[in-house]
């Protein structure tokens, strides 16, 4: 657990596992009082502080905390657990096998009386119970009922009405009764209610299965889940994906979504300004693909981010979204829907810290109800009517600051925790959530927060989750200057999801544009679940095992950054090693490393190596004209984690030779002998600040220093007698100057006192 002195030692810059030092992608950097005006009270009164939203950080530097933590209270055992508020008068059949898999409550022989009354074409009873509570579970994520044939009803759900209707059928253009398209302008006011919610399976669903056309009245919905997978049958619906930066390329997957493109695509990004994704912008468009966008007004008005303005000249359809709520909210966002099928979301911004240093998550969503909430969210954000709705999806729900409350559902989530909760979190801020974290670790609840080391310094938050017992770890992603530990994720009993843009603050929440999605899907939990180790490993090694985040694998996902200053425009760098990964010590084969305005000298790329491997390996700059420039020093010796979780490796391109000086000279008591020149290494010539030499024991007369400095270069120096009243005697004659060579092995140095 890492919490009191640990969690005080990480702000300090002690226990982060030798990462080096760096900042964040800080969209929210610590800082001053929201609009009390829009704030809720008692949490204005709680925080007191609030960060600045509207920031995009990478041009932020380093904040570093410096405060202790009081030590956390021991964690208290396993003992009651705390349901969820406003829970059902008739619970779900999900909600009910939820808590019978985990041998909470009499529903498990309810689950296995219904598979059984199936009857002989069943499988094993075994084996049919563990699917129906998998697909019960299911069911329960997107608010299925039990259905009637296993409740003792009949062709009416458990309480007596009729089988729902889904969303958009029976009613012209697919609206609702009391709703319009929002291709269709504004809906007047006495019309602007809540739509009701009805749960459906995708149109796809019912038509792979044996029904035609489109049925006014749709059969139980967990009956044809059952049967599918008692009897055979494929998937029901595509699954979410995830990648995670920077171990894996988001930047290529949301690229190669956004190049299969047919006919549109609506991108909404607080940050836009990678040039890879204004040339494939350019590219659909060329072909016919109508494009629309929409910016952050308070972040385009800052003089870097210039792409906004490239693009409205371009002749693209631009909006600047602006957000009065607060000062300091912001259109947050970081969505595009592709051709009305397809969402990209999470944490990952359209820029170069994104994708080549943060900590960040692009999640792919191809759910209909899901896609459709964020079509409806781009309109708001274009000017239709703001609607309250959550969006509804097979898996879960997506809910859009501020109007669809998502803290509301994110504290019912921590609160109905059973197990465990990991969060990464990027701005950890809101009190409210800290305190229901508190609340789940002394209620037994294992509790993990990661959260990010430039935003933590500006709250107590992460302090409140530490002195439940939770464990707390602050990270300092050090990929870059601005780099940082950007998530904004949660997993929740193994199971549930919770991600998006949004972090966790009163500003995100209250009043910014973001969105926060909770989905039930173990197979996607299990992706960031192993995630959230690469973290751990990452950021608190000492607390680091394996076996808490998944099975192990043959491979781990390797990040590489190393600060290379000198490099120049048609310059390449590689990362050169004894693995075919990285070309087996060719140059021309090696593992190219990218960099960008952003993250400047630094620059970074990506490799899957073997798990338990050690590789040697060292950095080549190859020139414009094709000349090679090795780095100095011996064999760079990379240890792969064992269990394929995601491996960090940073440092900066070595041109450090080691000197090895011997000077012969008569001792002069109370004085040292000291080398004094034009490197830092040699104090800069101030004699205060030399390197000193040492008399060898074995033979008196001889000083000796083994000094590194770089390497290609002439030193100027001389050696210095410096008085023990600090007075200093130089040697005689003019300068000395010694050609510093450039292999891999220390240079022998013999001189004479002059």
């Amino acid at each position: 657990m890492l919490c009191g002195q640990a969690l005080a030692d990480q702000r300090r810059g002690v226990g982060d596992g030798g990462e080096e030092d760096g900042g964040g992608d800080a969209e929210e950097p610590p800082g001053r009082l929201a609009d009390e005006e829009l704030r809720d009270p008692e949490q204005a009164a709680e925080e007191g502080r609030e960060e600045e939203e509207g920031v995009d950080g990478e041009e932020q530097g380093p904040h570093l905390g410096r405060r202790s933590v009081e030590p956390a209270e021991d964690r208290p055992a396993l003992g009651t657990v705390e349901h969820l508020e406003g829970e059902p008068r008739r619970p779900e059949v999900g909600h009910l096998l939820a808590h019978a898999h985990l041998g909470v409550g009499p529903q498990r022989d309810e689950a296995e009386r219904g598979v059984r009354s199936l009857g002989p074409l069943a499988r094993p009873r075994e084996e049919g119970v563990a699917v129906a509570r998998k697909l019960a579970l299911e069911a329960g994520a997107h608010g299925l009922h039990w259905p009637g044939s296993l409740r003792g009803a009949s062709g009416a759900n458990a309480s007596g009405g009729a089988v729902p209707r889904a969303p958009g059928r029976g009613h012209p253009d697919g609206a609702q009764p009391g709703t319009r398209s929002l291709e269709r302008g504004p809906v007047p006011n006495s019309e602007r209610r809540r739509p009701q919610r009805h749960n459906f399976l995708p149109e796809q669903t019912i038509a792979r299965y044996g029904s035609c056309g489109r049925p006014a009245v749709r059969p139980s919905a967990p009956a044809l889940l059952l049967l599918v997978a008692l009897f055979g049958g494929g998937p029901l619906r595509a699954q979410p994906e995830a990648r995670f930066a920077p171990y894996e390329d988001c930047g290529a997957r949301a690229l190669a979504l956004l190049a299969s493109a047919r006919q549109r695509v609506d991108v909404a990004q607080y940050n836009l300004r990678s040039e890879a994704f204004h040339q494939a912008l350019l590219a659909l468009r060329a072909r016919g693909v109508r494009v629309r966008i929409v910016v952050d007004a308070k972040s385009a008005r800052r003089p870097w981010n210039t792409l906004d303005d490239v693009l409205e000249a371009e002749g693209f359809d631009l909006v600047r979204y602006e957000n009065t709520r607060s000062a300091y909210a912001i259109m947050h966002h970081k969505f595009a829907v592709i051709d009305g099928q397809t969402v990209l979301t999470g944490s990952y911004n359209w820029n170069g810290t994104a994708q080549l240093v943060n900590d960040e998550a692009l999640l792919v969503l191809r759910d209909p109800g899901l896609v459709s909430a964020y079509e409806r969210e781009f309109a708001e954000l274009r000017g239709a009517p703001e609607v309250s709705d959550p969006g509804q999806g097979a898996l879960g729900e997506v809910r859009f600051a501020p109007e669809d409350a998502p803290r509301d559902a994110l504290l019912a989530a921590i609160r109905g925790a059973q197990r465990r909760v990991r969060a990464a979190v990027f701005a950890f801020k809101d009190r409210r959530v800290a305190r229901a974290l508190r609340d789940a670790a002394r209620r037994g609840v294992e509790v993990t927060l990661i959260t990010e080391r430039k935003q933590a310094d500006g709250t107590d938050a992460d302090e409140l989750v530490a002195a439940g017992g939770g464990r707390v770890i602050v990270a300092a992603n050090r990929s870059s200057t601005y780099s940082a530990m950007h998530h904004k994720f949660a997993v929740v009993d193994d199971e549930l999801v919770i991600a998006g843009a949004s972090n966790w603050t009163w500003t995100a929440f209250s009043a910014s544009n973001e969105d926060l999605l909770l989905l039930r899907a173990p197979d996607l939990a299990a992706r960031f679940t192993a995630a959230f180790g690469a973290l751990v490993r990452r950021y608190a090694p000492q607390a680091f095992d394996p076996a808490d985040y998944g099975p192990s694998l043959p491979e781990a996902p390797t990040h590489f950054a190393f600060e290379v200053p000198f490099t120049r425009p048609g310059d390449a760098v590689l990362l050169v090693g004894d693995h075919p990964a990285l070309g087996s010590w060719d140059p021309a084969r090696g593992l190219a490393l990218e960099t960008s305005p952003s993250v400047f000298p630094t620059w970074a790329g990506r490799v899957r190596l073997p798990a338990g491997a050690r590789i040697a390996c060292k950095l080549v700059v190859r020139r414009a004209d094709g000349s090679l420039r090795w780095e100095l020093g011996a064999d760079r010796a990379v240890e792969v984690d064992s269990a394929g979780t995601g491996t960090a490796v940073l440092g900066a391109f070595r041109e450090l030779v080691e000197l090895r000086f011997r000077v012969r000279a008569r001792p002069r008591p109370g004085a040292e002998l000291r080398l004094v020149g034009d490197d830092p290494a040699l104090g800069n010539w101030d004699p205060a600040r030399g390197w000193p030499l040492r008399e060898d024991p074995a033979a008196p007369g001889a000083f000796r220093a083994a000094v590194p400095v770089p390497g290609r270069r002439t030193l100027r120096f001389k050696l210095v007698w410096v008085e023990g009243s600090g007075d200093a005697r130089w040697e005689a004659g003019p300068d000395r100057t010694l050609a510093v060579h450039d292999r891999d092995a220390p240079q022998e140095v013999v001189l004479d006192l002059r």
